[in-house]
C-alpha cells in the first residue's frame, strides 16, 4: 500500500498527485491519484472514483438520504474505487451487505487496499 506522503498530501489540494501507477489486460494505464485528500482512480479516458467527494453518488444519495437506513444489500456495478459505498459508509453510516462488481481484477484489487470498505466483513468484490 502507498500512502501520501505529507508534503504528496499538502499539494494534492493544488491538483491530483498521482502515488502509483497500474496497468491490467483490461487498462494499459490506471493511475491512483491522491486528490483533496481523497484517494482517485484514473485513466487516459476517465475518472473512475474520487473518494467521497464522487458528485454522481453524493447527488443521488442525497435525494433517497431518508431510504438508506432501510438499505440492506447494495451491489455496485463497475466498482472503481468503490466511492459509492464510502459515501454511504462515511456520510450516512450505511453498512449494507455489498458486492462490488468489475470486470478488471486489478481494480477490484485496488479497491480492496486503498478505500477500507470492510471493517464488518460484508463486503465482496467480484
Amino acid at each position: 500500500m502507498v500512502n501520501p506522503t505529507l508534503f504528496q498530501r499538502i499539494l494534492s489540494y493544488l491538483y491530483p498527485v498521482q502515488l502509483k501507477g497500474f496497468s491490467s489486460s483490461k487498462h494499459t494505464v490506471l493511475n491512483l491519484q491522491y486528490f483533496k485528500g481523497q484517494w482517485m482512480l484514473a485513466t487516459q479516458e476517465a475518472i473512475y472514483s474520487a473518494g467521497i467527494s464522487y458528485s454522481p453518488f453524493r447527488k443521488t444519495f442525497r435525494k433517497i438520504r431518508n431510504e438508506l437506513p432501510h438499505v440492506q444489500h447494495f451491489l455496485l456495478l463497475g466498482t472503481g474505487l468503490g466511492s459509492a459505498l464510502k459515501i454511504l459508509q462515511t456520510r450516512y453510516q450505511c453498512y449494507p451487505h455489498a458486492v462490488l462488481v468489475d470486470y478488471d481484477e486489478t481494480i477490484l484489487e485496488v479497491s480492496r487496499t486503498y478505500m477500507d470498505l470492510n471493517q464488518q466483513n460484508n463486503v465482496e468484490w467480484v
